[in-house]
């Protein structure tokens, strides 16, 4: 009970929090700024001065690193509030460029709808031309433009506090009036900050797995109930998941779609085939943690039975409907169809491991996988929406980032379904 009323506090004050940020924003906007990155960065300089006297005194246990960590921390916090005003006249021109980087995207998005012959084209070019209207005015004459920025952030800044309201409100409310409500308002933070939460994710669960090695005190179990679906992401140091990779497990069964032809790869392998990868759970979770050394963060929900046929039917029609049977390598030498060589690629691997099928798109929206726009988090979407499970993606754009982010909130309110959180490691398998 009490910890109950302790999260429930922490809630309110980080709405109020937000709120009484966002409106300095819009009120005192430059003049804010200016202060809080003076508060931030003598902060900075003061908590590497601590530091550094602590390390000195302690002359036994110091360590070059931890006396370089703080010498790092105080030079950035000095050189950052030498030239604060520089700083904040070049914001309007990140955004500037952050709405560019979106306008290069949609160029790639309008590419494959054009190739692949997919309606909906004039909504990509309205929304480019008004990402690139805006880029130019933020770049060519920024100065004028960070009020205007300045405001954005103040009213973002507020919509997160009043979204951290309704999740205070959910968690006081009793259990049966929140299932009648059925609010479910959602607020992403931009996604150029959920794209790197994978990145993070995973030293911190490398800093936890060593101290404990079973992840206790993250695995939790709200109720004495077993999940009827999990959502996996994907934490790996390298290679095609650095970024995360998030998929459906449903009665046994993962479904995750990507690019599994590796054949079909182009633009930096941002894009490629849209296919769909079924296999049995545990097998491939074992792959995935041995084989390809990764952690595996898992989300399980509770269905009711009109939300469990409905999830079936989602499924059923995106292994069915406009797919056809895609072989890897490996399946195709089996078959004779390819000589026999030295198979290094993950979908032959799956199939050796775990006897994984694939499923290769032939028409619609997933025909093509493209990293920043139809991807893994975007079909996971797709198949959760229709049970109110979906988040919003500004921009088109939707990552495994923004996905944890929101079944984690969701997962520390008490009144939502998801029910369950795990991370698979190595020591999951050791026996």
């Amino acid at each position: 009970m009490l910890s109950k009323s302790i999260k429930a506090s922490y809630m309110l004050l980080f709405s109020l929090f937000f709120v009484i940020m966002g409106v300095l924003f819009i009120n005192l906007q430059v003049k804010f700024a200016d202060l809080l990155i003076k508060i931030i960065c003598y902060g900075f300089i003061l908590k590497g001065l601590i530091k550094l006297v602590i390390l000195i005194y302690n002359q036994k246990n110091i360590q070059k690193e931890f006396v370089m960590k703080e010498i790092v921390d105080i030079l950035l916090g000095i050189i950052i509030v030498s030239f604060k005003g520089t700083l904040i006249n070049l914001v309007p021109i990140i955004f500037g460029l952050y709405f560019l980087a979106i306008c290069i995207i949609q160029l790639v998005e309008y590419y494959i709808y054009v190739k692949s012959g997919i309606k909906g084209r004039l909504n990509i070019i309205i929304s480019f031309i008004f990402n690139f209207i805006m880029s130019c005015l933020l770049i060519i004459n920024p100065y004028l433009k960070t009020k205007y920025i300045m405001t954005i952030i103040g009213v973002y800044l507020i919509l997160i506090g009043f979204k951290t309201l309704i999740d205070f409100i959910f968690e006081i409310l009793p259990i049966n009036l929140v299932n009648k409500l059925k609010m479910n308002i959602k607020i992403p933070i931009p996604e150029v900050l959920t794209a790197f939460i994978p990145k993070t994710l995973i030293k911190l669960v490398n800093e936890m797995v060593e101290v404990d090695p079973e992840a206790k005190k993250y695995n939790y179990k709200k109720q004495d109930k077993q999940s009827d679906l999990q959502i996996i992401l994907h934490l790996a140091k390298n290679g095609t998941a650095v970024m995360g990779h998030l998929e459906i497990a449903f009665e046994g069964i993962v479904y995750s779609y990507g690019n599994y032809n590796m054949h079909s790869r182009s633009i930096f392998q941002a894009v490629g085939d849209g296919i769909i990868l079924i296999v049995d759970k545990q097998k491939y979770i074992q792959y995935c943690v041995e084989k390809r050394n990764r952690y595996l963060i898992e989300f399980g929900l509770k269905l009711s039975e009109k939300e469990k046929n409905i999830i079936r039917k989602n499924i059923n029609e995106l292994i069915n409907n406009n797919t056809i049977d895609y072989y890897s390598d490996a399946q195709l030498m089996e078959q004779g169809k390819l000589e026999q060589k030295q198979t290094t690629d993950m979908s032959s691997e799956i199939y050796l491991f775990a006897q994984g099928k694939y499923k290769k798109i032939t028409k619609g929206k997933y025909k093509k996988f493209f990293v920043l726009g139809n991807n893994c988090a975007m079909m996971v979407n797709s198949v959760l929406k229709s049970i109110g499970k979906n988040v919003i993606a500004i921009n088109g754009i939707l990552t495994p980032g923004a996905y944890y982010e929101f079944l984690n909130n969701q997962f520390m309110r008490k009144n939502t379904n998801v029910i369950t959180r795990k991370i698979y490691t190595k020591n999951d398998f050791k026996n």
